[in-house]
Parts: C-alpha cells; sequence; structure tokens
C-alpha cells in the first residue's frame, strides 16, 4: 500500500470517528437535557389563612425570569403540571424540541384518602390546558410525527424556606431542590 493510500485512509477514519464522536454527544445532550422553566419558593402560610403553606413560582424564560407570583397551598406536598408533545426521536437528533405547557400548580397530601375530605387548592397557570391542546390529545394517533401527546406532572414534599426548580427534560417535568441563596 502506497503511503497516499495510507494517509487517504487515515484521515477518512479520523474524519468518521469525529463524525461518530460528534454524533454521540449531541445524542447524549439532546436525550438527557434539561430546561429550568420556573423556580418554585416555599414559604409558611400566614395563620388565619387556612393553608398549610405557600408557594411563589417565578416563571423562567428564555433565562431569564418573569414575574412572581404566589399561591396558598393545602397538604404537605405541592405538585407542578401541564401537557407534553413527544416528537419521534430522531426529530429530536435534527434539533426539533418536544413542546410543554405548564398549566398546573396544586397541593397534594400524603394520604390519598386525605385528597377526598379535606380542602383542596388547584391554580391553572399559562391559561390553563386551552383547545389546541384539547385538539393535540385528540388527534395524536393521526399526526406523522408526534410519539405521544400526554399529561405529566411531578411533585415532592412542601418544606418552607426551600426552593426547588421546575424543569423540562426530554419526557417531561422533574423537580429538583435548588441550593439555598
Amino acid at each position: 500500500m502506497s503511503f497516499r493510500r495510507f494517509l487517504f485512509l487515515l484521515i477518512l477514519f479520523a474524519a468518521a470517528a469525529a463524525l461518530g464522536i460528534g454524533f454521540g454527544l449531541r445524542s447524549y445532550r439532546v436525550f438527557t437535557g434539561e430546561q429550568l422553566i420556573a423556580t418554585v419558593e416555599c414559604l409558611p402560610a400566614p395563620p388565619d389563612s387556612g393553608f398549610n403553606f405557600r408557594l411563589r413560582l417565578t416563571p423562567v424564560v428564555s433565562g431569564g425570569k418573569e414575574l412572581a407570583r404566589t399561591y396558598g397551598i393545602y397538604g404537605q406536598q405541592w405538585m407542578a403540571g401541564g401537557e407534553y408533545l413527544k416528537w419521534h426521536s430522531w426529530l429530536n437528533l435534527l434539533g426539533v424540541k418536544n413542546r410543554y405547557k405548564l398549566t398546573r400548580l396544586s397541593g397534594r397530601y400524603i394520604d390519598a384518602s386525605n385528597e377526598r375530605y379535606n380542602p383542596r387548592a388547584v391554580y391553572a397557570l399559562n391559561g390553563g390546558t386551552g383547545e389546541m391542546w384539547l385538539l393535540l390529545y385528540k388527534i395524536q394517533n393521526s399526526l406523522p410525527f408526534v410519539e405521544a401527546v400526554y399529561g405529566n406532572a411531578a411533585y415532592t414534599l412542601a418544606e418552607p424556606g426551600g426552593t426547588w426548580g421546575i424543569y423540562i427534560t426530554h419526557s417531561g417535568y422533574i423537580i429538583r431542590r435548588l441550593p439555598p441563596k
């Protein structure tokens, strides 16, 4: 084998390896990435309010914080959830991002029987589910590039003084405790 042929094969192998590594890193980022969409601070409730605690929710849009709102909550936990449209994975690799809409914030009792007999507080966020999402739920099987349209929620224990981040991932919402400021 001539030196030129060897050099050509070596360069071709190096280019293929670089492409493979680049594709692998892109895939890793696409399928493990998280985006902060809101922060939540848990605050004590005023004694005369009847609530167990309050939540101050601050939406995060394009990396910047928006106007915070405070909500009175019943129960020992809080829950955030909403709608989620999941494209087929090959579209994610091409850069198409799954769609979501955070639509609900509520309290949650640890014991399910308490949900039936104790007060509840549920708040619509971002206008609630909306007509477009209802339509997507109905026609999702007819949409060629959509893997699924579904609701998703995450919940955690309420600890006054704590702060959490609500993140969107490749498959839905997660809540992660943030370090103290």
